[in-house]
């Protein structure tokens, strides 16, 4: 078996088994279920779903679509493919659209996109770096090299995303990969009017690399992170049968 590899059928959060009975919550898993959400972030989250579980789930839902979309045309697209928006949502659209002129803005050089982070490196009986997780970009931009996730949310100033950055930058010097000078979050706006970001809007936002809040944020996971077993293993739902065949033979 080869690893990492996604750890099934979790009830909340992504997990990945990074060496035979190793299983470590991805960074974004990290920061959802082990920080507070922020206030204003709570406000949003009551206006937009107007009181109802339902209406929030529909409209973070196409937030995810939104945000998968944009990431898969990225990837196409620094692949050298023809990226086809037809069909696809105006807020999708227009994320891929801001990330083409951050690219215009600041010509990167890349040094490697989609990579999955993850060591399981040992210290004292204990996991050195308890978390995992695939970083949108390295790029080099006026010299220095920039760590980068693109994203499509308007708090394009999350804290989470120092969590998010921060631990990337960890695994992959942890992983041999070249040193890091820079983390930022490439903005890839869906709220622009016309049919570009204004050239004076500032697509690419940094944010400060801080190991010790990640170890902090480890620590809070794990401690209020309500889906583990009595081995700190996540819970798993039970495996469904999902295959039918009736045997006729039996009825002759």
């Amino acid at each position: 078996m080869s690893y990492p590899r996604i750890y099934p059928r979790t009830h909340y959060g992504r997990f990945y088994e990074i060496a035979e009975g190793v299983i470590v919550p991805s960074a974004t898993t990290l920061c959802r279920y082990g920080n507070p959400m922020a206030h204003s972030t709570l406000l949003y989250v009551i206006k937009q779903s107007e009181g109802s579980v339902d209406t929030y789930y529909n409209k973070k839902t196409q937030a995810l679509i939104d945000g998968t979309d944009v990431h898969q045309g990225i990837e196409d697209y620094e692949d050298g493919q023809l990226v086809d928006f037809e069909g696809k949502s105006r807020e999708a659209t227009k994320g891929m659209i801001s990330y083409v002129c951050w690219r215009e803005q600041h010509n990167p050089e890349m040094i490697s996109i989609e990579k999955m982070l993850y060591s399981p490196r040992m210290s004292k009986g204990k996991l050195v770096f308890g978390f995992a997780g695939r970083c949108d970009m390295v790029a080099r931009i006026d010299g220095e090299v920039w760590m980068l996730d693109a994203k499509t949310s308007v708090n394009y100033k999350d804290p989470n995303y120092m969590y998010q950055l921060s631990m990337y930058k960890m695994l992959w010097e942890e992983m041999g990969g070249e040193k890091i000078d820079r983390l930022g979050v490439i903005r890839c706006s869906k709220t622009f009017n016309g049919e570009r970001p204004s050239p004076r809007t500032n697509l690419l936002h940094e944010v400060d690399y801080n190991p010790e809040a990640v170890g902090h944020l480890v620590y809070q996971f794990n401690m209020f992170y309500e889906q583990y077993d009595k081995d700190q293993k996540p819970k798993r739902k039970p495996q469904l049968q999902s295959t039918f065949q009736l045997d006729k033979s039996e009825s002759k």
